[in-house]
Order: C-alpha cells, then structure tokens, then sequence
C-alpha cells in the first residue's frame, strides 16, 4: 500500500501534480489551521479554487473532488501556522500510525515554510521517501505551469549523516559497543567519502570497545590504520596502545595496564555502573600490591615462596599447594617487605583501605546482596583519586627498573577524557 503525505498551500497546482504522478493508495493532507487554514481546499464545497493565482474568482472544486478521490482513500490533519515544534510532532504522530501499513512517500512541494519544514524533519526521522514538484523557472515566484514534474529528493546523505551522528553520540556515556552495533545497522550512501567516514566511525567504535574489554592488541590494530588521522589531534591513543601491548618492559607495560583499568572503572560509572567500577577499583588496588611485590621484591602474590613470609603474617597454601596472597595479606607484605611511596602508603592509609574494602564487599558482585549506590562509589572515587593513586604515581616514576615514562603519564592524565573523539 502507498500511503502519501503531502502539504497543501495557497496553490493547488503542486499537490494535483505529486499526487497524480506519485498514485497513492491512500493519502494524508497536511494543512494549516487556524483563519488562513487550508483545510478548505480539501473539504469545501462547490467552487472554491481560482484556476490562476490571479483570476478574479473561483471556478475549481475542491482538491480531491479534481483528483477523482473516493471519500474513504484521504482525510486532513491540521497543523499549526508557525509552530514547527508542534507540526513536526503532529506529523511525526501520524506517521508513526501508519509506518507498518505501507510504504510512506512524502511530497513537500507546497504549504508553508513552517509546514513545509515539518513534513521533511519528519520524514527524515522514519523511513518516508521525500519528493519535490518541479520545473522551469523564470523568475523565484514559481514555475511555469506545464512543466512540472515530481521528483524523488535527494537526501540520502542527509539521512546518513543524522543516523551517524545520532549512533556516534553514544561515545558519550562510553557506550562504544553500542555505537558500533546502531553504525552496522546503516546503509551508507553510494559515495566513496561518505563510505570512507563511516568505515572509520564503525572500526573506530570498534577499537574502542576492544579497548574497553582490555583487547588491547585488536584496540591497537584498528586504531594503527587510521593512526595518520588519530595522530593529529590524539596523538597518546597509538603510543599508549603500544605501551599497554609492549612485552619489551614488563613492568612498565603492568603500570601502564592498571593506570588503564582505573580509567575502565571510571568509565563505567560515568555509565552508572557503579558496582562494575567498585570492582576495578578493588581489582586495582590488589594489583598495584602485586605490583609493587612483584618489581621490588622479585616475589608472584600466587606463588610465595614460604622463607619470604613473616610468621606473624598468616597465609595458607591454596589448592595447588602454593602460598598465594590475597589482597589484604599483600598489602600487609609491602609494609614489612619494601620501602619508598607504596609502604609509606599502607602505613598511612590502611585503615582507611578496610573502609574501602568494606564498601566492594557489601557489593551484590562480591559478597553482598545490594548494589553500590551512587554515594558509595563517590566515596571510593574520592579515596583513590586523593590518596592510591599520587602513591601509585610518585612510586611507579621513582621506582628502579619500572619506571613509567613521564609522557605517558601525562597521558594518562588525560583521564576519561582521552576516550572521546
């Protein structure tokens, strides 16, 4: 079924063209209200139409009775004059009721600028074909009668571009994978460039939810393709993705990986997923103590050996028969095993780290039956970003043989907003 909405204006003329050519099955009238309404020409009766603009009197029916139209295959709805809020959403309305009936066309030709307006906004945003009566011209004033001719508008790039802005606009709240999944759903235009944008726009998405999901390797592979382009205004993402990919330095690649999982978990509650984020930060502060044990004191948290373990500090052999440390046991061996920022750390702030810890454990992803509220992830922010992390920092540019390159540190600091585009 072809179902067309057309506007009608002062002149008849270019609705009798669009729908004679476009032969609709059914047709909507789009029309003003109010004392210069043109619902008239659609429902008056008797002569109500001058053939010519300038003739002194009507001679025509109305418009449907010039077209042959049965009563049941068109009906009017009435828009305001100069309201395009409310006549976009009018007509937004109607189509919406008629999206699974048919096919939608729309002809924008005459009516209003307002109504005019409304009609194509609306039509952009669902699946409505535009056309346009037209024809030679003389001057701005209209076209010469005999000439015209309803054409399909073209705005399949205007359409791409709202649907490719409209998905990207998920970067955002983070939500890169959701950005990649509406982009898949577009059929680009025809056109190299516009292909071109909407390539990099999906791999772009895609690397960063690879990057999200600490794929790091696949993150660095589909940014390096577009790293001529990245690089001119974001040039840390390349050299970052390689740092997190290097095997070169281990321990500086480490530092470098749980500076990037406090970014996820920041990520995440920007996204208000606040027990997903309390579980990065836990997960981070377990590791910077595997960290600090690991460059300082040659030690693996989940493979102690036994003479490395004060006897005051009890920890149990797992099922594979080897001593592993848990969080809290770990950070107990950086206070009595190393020395520099990390101990001066614990020292100072491990009653508050039982604080911290309480709040994840109360966690419906840890032990708890509830889920982290807003106020309790502010809570863990705030300690980590006032007191974990200068440690991590002052420690991981000091400490020998790990040192974290200062540029990529100021990197770092770039926080949530290197991520956006």
């Amino acid at each position: 079924m072809k179902i067309l909405f057309t506007t009608v204006g002062s002149s008849h003329t270019p609705v009798l063209q669009g729908v004679s050519q476009l032969q609709p099955d059914y047709t909507i009238f789009i029309c003003s209200g109010g004392d210069s309404s043109s619902e008239r020409m659609i429902t008056g009766q008797g002569k109500i139409i001058k053939a010519k603009r300038n003739d002194p009197k009507p001679t025509l029916p109305n418009i449907p009775t010039q077209l042959g139209l049965a009563e049941n295959t068109y009906h009017v709805i009435l828009i305001p004059t100069d309201d395009l809020d409310a006549a976009v959403q009018r007509i937004d309305k109607e189509m919406a009721l008629y999206q699974d009936k048919g096919n939608l066309f729309a002809d924008y030709t005459g009516g209003t600028k307002t109504m005019t307006a409304a009609l194509v906004l609306a039509s952009l945003d669902h699946d409505v074909q535009l056309y346009l009566v037209k024809g030679a011209r003389t001057d701005l004033e209209g076209v010469v009668d005999g000439t015209q001719c309803c054409s399909r508008a073209i705005v399949a790039k205007i359409r791409f571009n709202r649907e490719f802005k409209n998905n990207l606009n998920a970067w955002k709240q983070f939500a890169y994978g959701s950005a990649s999944q509406g982009l898949a759903s577009i059929n680009p235009p025809a056109d190299s460039e516009v292909q071109d944008r909407f390539m990099m726009g999906k791999n772009l998405s895609d690397a960063f939810d690879a990057w999200d999901r600490f794929d790091h390797k696949k993150a660095r592979q589909l940014l390096f393709a577009y790293r001529s382009k990245v690089a001119k205004s974001y040039s840390p993402y390349i050299q970052i993705l390689d740092l997190l990919c290097s095997n070169n330095d281990p321990a500086k690649m480490e530092g470098a990986r749980i500076y990037d999982l406090w970014l996820n978990a920041g990520r995440c509650a920007a996204q208000a997923r606040y027990d997903d984020a309390v579980a990065r930060a836990y997960r981070m502060i377990e590791w910077v103590a595997q960290w600090v044990l690991r460059t300082q004191c040659s030690v693996d948290t989940s493979d102690l050996p036994a003479d490395f373990i004060p006897d005051d500090i009890k920890i149990f052999k797992n099922h594979s028969d080897k001593y592993q440390a848990p969080l809290r046991k770990a950070w107990e061996l950086v206070e009595r095993k190393t020395t520099g920022p990390a101990n001066t750390f614990i020292k100072t702030y491990g009653d508050d780290l039982l604080t911290i810890l309480g709040i994840r454990n109360s966690s419906i992803l840890a032990h708890g039956l509830e889920s982290v509220t807003q106020a309790k992830w502010k809570a863990v922010n705030t300690w980590m970003e006032r007191k974990l992390l200068p440690a991590f920092i002052t420690w991981s540019l000091s400490a020998k043989g790990s040192r974290l390159n200062e540029f990529h540190v100021v990197c770092f600091k770039f926080s949530l907003e290197l991520y956006l585009l």
